[in-house]
């Protein structure tokens, strides 16, 4: 199955396009059973917990308006999350490379090897041009 549609696709890295659809559809199945089955077991629990009834009606749709929402949530302070580490890092990688500029620009060595010239260079054009 996945090689026929491999051959028909467009698109030809590494069947990667089957790959996500598969798992689009997956997920489109997938999500709202699990959905309902968190409501079920949560209705069992609110009925083994002996809630009042009102709670015990209302727990399936709370449960599944609850849990969409909170799907969107996540996937949105994951989405800020992955920003602040990307900004993070970049400024963590910046300030490293600056910082190892400076200190081979230090004129407290004398750089007797062709390799270290050079590297003296690089480290020089790289810290010009983040400061």
């Amino acid at each position: 199955m996945s090689l026929e549609a491999l051959a028909a696709s467009v698109v030809k890295v590494a069947g990667r396009d089957v790959l996500a659809t598969w798992k689009v559809l997956i997920s489109l199945v997938m999500t709202p059973a699990l959905y309902l089955l968190y409501a079920i077991v949560a209705t069992i629990v609110a009925v083994k917990a002996d809630l009042p009834t009102n709670w015990i009606l209302w727990m399936p749709f709370l449960i599944l308006l609850a849990l969409p929402c909170i799907g969107y949530a996540a996937l949105k302070f994951g989405e800020a999350g992955m920003d602040v580490l990307k900004l993070v890092l970049l400024f963590t990688e910046v300030r490293s490379v600056s910082l190892v500029a400076s200190q081979i620009a230090r004129p407290s060595h004398h750089c007797s090897h062709s390799w270290e010239k050079s590297l003296l260079r690089i480290f020089e054009a790289s810290s010009a041009g983040v400061g």
